[in-house]
């Protein structure tokens, strides 16, 4: 029996639903997908403790986005780092690299979770969380999803005083980017039993499409995309 390669962690937040049987659906859906994504936002990620921080100028910050390999992904990966950039303006942070952690699900189910960095500003630190996704993005509920599995991964032991920041870069179809922060305060942050609760649905949605023999699809080869929405890659 061949086994899948877990979704990204942010994709897992995305494909957990109300119960096993939707969940399997989103899973089913992600992994049948022919349409791989254009460009990542893999810059955006890599490069936004320098724009948020302001550890460089930003020319020099956007020039990362060069190596793209389409104009489209280094146009939506600059607009990120640049409305971050704009975001921290009246801002004054320290950033600080922050390793991965594993949430693990069970013995052979573990999840990466890397936020790209923490900060702190005045007397308070915050792990911070970038969603840099314009469409095919993140709900509110998703999002406190995601905010709770970080929490129970990062904020923990020497970290348990510390805070959260989540910024979210989506737009609503068809309009401008409208970057929003978000904190922990904002969401219906789970308990450690809730979060277990989801990530078991995960868990029998995979085995599932384990047992039926689902497989990554193939996806189509790289070319220059067509007008229109941007897709993301874990």
């Amino acid at each position: 029996m061949n086994k899948l390669r877990p979704p990204a962690f942010h994709d897992i937040a995305r494909i957990i639903g109300r119960d096993v049987d939707e969940t399997e659906a989103r899973l089913y859906s992600y992994y049948t997908n022919p349409f791989g994504a254009f460009f990542s936002y893999h810059r955006a990620q890599a490069l936004c403790r320098f724009a948020f921080g302001r550890m460089l100028p930003l020319r020099q910050v956007l020039e990362g986005c060069g190596r793209e390999r389409t104009q489209q992904g280094k146009n939506c990966n600059s607009e990120v780092l640049r409305l971050l950039w704009e975001r921290s303006a009246h801002r004054s942070v320290r950033t600080y690299e922050l390793a991965p952690k594993f949430l693990t699900i069970r013995k052979d189910l573990n999840i990466r979770v890397a936020p790209p960095f923490y900060f702190v500003e005045g007397d308070n630190a915050y792990v911070f969380w970038l969603q840099p996704r314009k469409e095919y993005a993140f709900n509110v509920g998703q999002l406190g999803l995601l905010a709770s599995m970080v929490k129970v991964t990062f904020l923990v032991d020497d970290f348990r005083d510390v805070g959260f920041e989540l910024c979210d870069m989506s737009a609503p179809l068809g309009k401008e980017r409208d970057p929003n922060t978000y904190h922990l305060e904002s969401f219906n942050i789970l308990s450690e039993a809730g979060i277990r609760e989801k990530l078991q649905l995960f868990a029998l949605a995979y085995d599932r499409c384990v047992a039926r023999g689902v497989e990554r699809s193939k996806r189509t080869p790289k070319q220059q995309p067509p007008a229109g929405p941007d897709l993301f890659t874990e």
